[in-house]
């Protein structure tokens, strides 16, 4: 996940953020799997070719579903932005068997930036836990809280977490944290998770 953005001295900037490192490492305390989707491994082997890091899926909806959506997220980027990664989040959940049940874990890139600068982090992590009795509404005020909070504590080096989680980051490896992200492009920049 590093990019041109990082600063040099992340180890120093988060000696300086306590709340946040507090933040993350309560967030993603106690034993979690990262989520993934299943796939064929034959088929993964023969696309793994050098130089790909991640695979990008792009996603339009029809007129009448795009409508029903922009209804619900009144006309809102950011009520989109949490309705859609609810809707990821199920879906992920419905498909995900190998990690604990109900823990999901996606990244996302932090939302656009106006300005040109080194950023210490371009990327969150944003895990929601399920449980079998809730419904999609609770869903949507869970994965709202948790956008919130992982914006309000985005300012913490998501290399230097990886590693005090006990799960360091190389950039010759996968990404320690997740393997899934979502991103709205009327909000967030792409070239954040590269």
């Amino acid at each position: 996940m590093r990019n041109k953005n990082h600063p040099d001295n992340l180890e120093v900037v988060a000696n300086q953020k306590i709340k946040e490192r507090n933040y993350w490492l309560d967030k993603l305390s106690g034993e979690w799997i990262k989520s993934t989707f299943p796939y064929s491994c034959e088929k993964a082997e023969k696309e793994n070719l050098p130089g790909d890091d991640f695979h990008l899926e792009t996603f339009r909806f029809s007129g009448g579903l795009f409508s029903v959506l922009m209804t619900l997220s009144t006309q809102k980027d950011i009520k989109l932005y949490i309705i859609l990664a609810a809707g990821l989040v199920l879906l992920v959940n419905k498909y995900n068997t190998f990690t604990g049940k109900g823990d999901i874990t996606i990244g996302s890139p932090i939302y656009r930036q106006d300005i040109d600068g080194e950023f210490v982090n371009t990327v969150l992590v944003l895990r929601n836990q399920l449980q079998k009795e809730m419904t999609f509404k609770e869903l949507l005020l869970q994965v709202r809280q948790t956008i919130v909070e992982a914006n309000d504590n985005c300012n913490y080096p998501v290399e230097v977490l990886a590693k005090q989680l006990g799960k360091p980051y190389s950039k010759d490896d996968d990404f320690p944290l997740f393997d899934i992200v979502f991103l709205l492009e009327n909000i967030q920049d792409e070239t954040y998770i590269q």
